[in-house]
């Protein structure tokens, strides 16, 4: 049997050296904002290489007060062939990630919502959630609503189930109306990601391969599907959706096009423009 090997984040001091909590005293809300920065940071690794690696509890020692506060994560995080798998980085890769970390961590789709009182005071002894913690916003622009799929996909080991949310991805950045969705989508993002007319053809089809997963499944049918293909399918686009995040990265105005009727037009023009370069 493997053993996999947990690894600790440790931090010793004030928590008004840390930057991202500010002037936050409570030592819950600590809890929570630490762990939402850290499970972040190592699911930003995914950008770099497929991985499973995930955080999902903090502690937070005050010694002044001599108690601690925790809060858990009820999530894992499995990598594109749905297992939990250790994982190495090269000197390059780790290097790679740390010089695109301040890109991946605008992606970050976890609220601050500093402004709901969401822990009360510390005393608390009880654990109820107010209503308003279980409240996702989704008004993102297009490239966080696709982050956001991603991260249902890493927390899911459902291979159909990542394929599904792939496809949301592609949907979120290449369609801004319902009509022939899928060869809409699958040629938008075989244009974008670009390279040579044989690699444009490997990858329209894989979304379109993708789609017919995703459209049975969604809607109740039989998906026939071998094991085999549906890990050939997944390991691929998941390698894919990297790709295209980082093309993003660098040119990511048309994703951030607002939904009002002018800008839908710029963006339909971008990439009828694509057909003819």
């Amino acid at each position: 049997m493997k053993q996999y090997q947990n690894h600790y984040f440790f931090f010793e001091g004030d928590s008004s050296e840390i930057d991202f909590l500010g002037d936050t005293e409570s030592g819950r809300e600590i809890a929570f904002k630490m762990n939402n920065f850290f499970a972040m940071f190592v699911h930003s690794i995914w950008f770099v290489k497929d991985n499973s690696a995930y955080v999902n509890y903090c502690v937070v020692e005050d010694l002044d007060n001599e108690k601690v506060f925790t809060n858990t994560k009820d999530i894992l995080a499995t990598n594109s062939t749905g297992e939990y798998a250790n994982t190495n980085l090269s000197i390059d890769e780790v290097e790679t990630f740390y010089n695109l970390l301040p890109y991946f961590f605008k992606l970050n789709v976890v609220d601050n919502q500093s402004e709901i009182n969401l822990f009360g005071p510390d005393e608390m002894i009880h654990n109820a959630i107010p209503s308003e913690f279980n409240y996702i916003r989704y008004d993102y622009n297009r490239v966080k609503r696709a982050a956001y799929f991603l991260q249902l996909i890493r927390h899911n080991s459902n291979l159909i189930i990542k394929i599904t949310f792939f496809v949301a991805i592609y949907e979120c950045l290449f369609t801004s109306n319902p009509s022939e969705v899928t060869h809409q989508v699958s040629e938008r993002a075989a244009l974008y990601i670009g390279g040579d007319n044989l690699i444009k053809r490997v990858n329209y089809d894989l979304i379109r391969e993708a789609y017919t997963i995703r459209s049975k499944y969604i809607h109740g049918s039989v998906v026939k599907n071998s094991r085999e293909e549906l890990l050939r399918i997944c390991m691929s686009i998941d390698a894919l959706t990297r790709q295209l995040f980082l093309k993003i990265r660098g040119n990511d105005e048309i994703f951030l096009l607002s939904d009002s009727e002018g800008d839908k037009k710029k963006f339909e023009n971008y990439f009828k423009n694509l057909l003819f370069e």
